[in-house]
């Protein structure tokens, strides 16, 4: 069930909300939260509920190798829990890769199978590590089962993250929260921002690219570019409402959930790139694949080694594709060219300069992540520099026509305050800001029934 379907939106969240506040007006704690853990499940079980014995084994799982590395910290068991969690992430998402891959480089003919992924496998699989890790050091909370699952399943954040940290959420558990109208009122304006920019901006954006995709070898040179700026905007506009309503969503129920989305696109160094994008993947491969690989404690060369393998990872957690590997080798590049160029020490560049070249280079990047394989992304590199037998014929899409709203679209990432700027300012007693807050709601609602699926619930 998608965030942005009638479906959720007017049955299940307000029947979710209900329940919830009752519950937590019984003051009984327990109950309130297993409630809540119940409304999760059954929104789980509405994507695929032949999944729900792997979630239930998943939280049992690691719930006992937690509290047992909590008691004893044992290198064996927490290896032995990781690889179980990475076994089970790999069964699913990169099984059939996998066996491609052997096939291709020996010559065998293993059958290549493709499981259905369970929702949001990626996104639970690392907060499960995360937890196990923390346990194994003595910096996990206590945590008993009712509140260790609800921190897994809390629907909100459940199917594209933020990846949530045991320690910032588990504390949120140990009481019922009380209602706040400023924080219901908060959670409000982000929900219908996110909804506005999903069934608004990044859909509509979707239906104007995707053909541009489609036919990739007949495109000329400005339909390729539209092409690939077209997604770059989709991508941000779709994963950032996601982002939005799931901070929202955890607001309506009294929860904080944290921030993962902060004007990427603004960014002046590719450094500054991954501390605003997809912000809590980015500390997670940080704290525990980056540092633990060495990070920059251990000199120059190995600090770009450790980087280097710390993006290849983060291309592959995105898909099982020979596609996200390159894209994450390209970050890699990335970040080894600014570190050399921090380490010789030359004149900054001016803002605006450093900030167009990031912006660049982030764009094209987003041409193997996007290319559904190597044939399409080269084919649109050929195009895009020219080279290729149609850069320069006649337009072959109406897609041209809406270049000047994309350039606004564009002025306004680059430009504008963005959500929770924009939430910051936002005061339900002024007139203005109700009346635009109510007229985002009604032309969402009346597109509402053209929604698709968010666009990282793939991954």
């Amino acid at each position: 069930m998608v965030f942005s379907s009638p479906a959720f939106l007017f049955l299940f969240l307000p029947a979710a909300l209900a329940l919830w506040w009752w519950a937590v007006g019984q003051g009984r704690v327990r109950a309130a939260q297993w409630l809540l853990i119940a409304t999760s499940i059954a929104f789980y079980a509405l994507w695929n509920a032949w999944h729900l014995p792997i979630l239930a084994g998943f939280i049992l799982g690691n719930y006992a190798a937690g509290q047992a590395l909590a008691r004893r910290p044992s290198k064996p068991l927490l290896a032995g829990a990781i690889a179980g969690n990475l076994a089970l992430l790999c069964t699913f998402k990169y099984l059939g890769f996998f066996t491609a891959a052997v096939n291709d480089l020996t010559g065998t003919t293993w059958a290549v199978f493709s499981l259905a992924l369970p929702l949001g496998i990626s996104f639970v699989t690392f907060q499960a590590i995360a937890y196990l890790v923390d346990s194994y050091r003595g910096v996990a909370p206590r945590s008993s089962l009712r509140r260790f699952a609800l921190f897994l399943v809390f629907f909100p954040q459940l199917v594209a993250g933020p990846i949530v940290h045991h320690g910032d959420f588990a504390p949120q558990t140990r009481w019922l929260p009380a209602w706040d109208w400023p924080r219901a009122a908060r959670g409000l304006f982000l929900l219908w921002l996110g909804l506005a920019k999903k069934v608004l901006i990044a859909d509509p954006l979707g239906a104007l690219i995707d053909p541009l995709w489609a036919s990739a070898s007949q495109l000329n040179l400005v339909e390729a570019w539209l092409a690939l700026w077209g997604y770059a905007l989709q991508l941000y506009f779709d994963f950032s409402a996601y982002g939005e309503m799931a901070i929202g969503l955890g607001l309506l129920f009294g929860f904080r959930l944290p921030v993962n989305f902060n004007s990427p696109y603004k960014a002046t160094t590719i450094a500054d790139f991954w501390r605003r994008w997809h912000i809590t993947l980015s500390t997670w491969l940080r704290d525990y694949l980056y540092v633990p690989l060495g990070g920059s404690r251990q000199g120059f060369l190995r600090g770009l080694a450790a980087a280097a393998a710390t993006m290849l990872l983060g291309g592959l957690w995105h898909g099982a594709a020979w596609t996200f590997l390159a894209w994450g080798a390209l970050h890699a590049a990335y970040i080894a060219t600014y570190r050399l160029w921090v380490a010789l020490r030359p004149r900054p560049l001016p803002t605006g300069l450093a900030q167009a070249l990031t912006l660049l280079a982030v764009v094209l990047a987003w041409l193997p992540f996007r290319a559904p394989s190597f044939e399409v992304a080269g084919q649109l590199l050929a195009t895009l520099s020219g080279v290729s037998a149609t850069a320069f014929t006649g337009f072959t899409s109406p897609a041209v026509m809406a270049i000047p709203l994309l350039l606004a679209l564009w002025i306004a990432v680059l430009r504008a305050p963005n959500a929770l700027e924009l939430a910051d300012r936002f005061d339900p007693h002024r007139p203005g800001h109700r009346f635009l807050t109510h007229a985002a709601t009604a032309a969402s609602v009346l597109c509402i029934g053209a929604t698709g699926q968010f666009l990282y619930w793939s991954f």
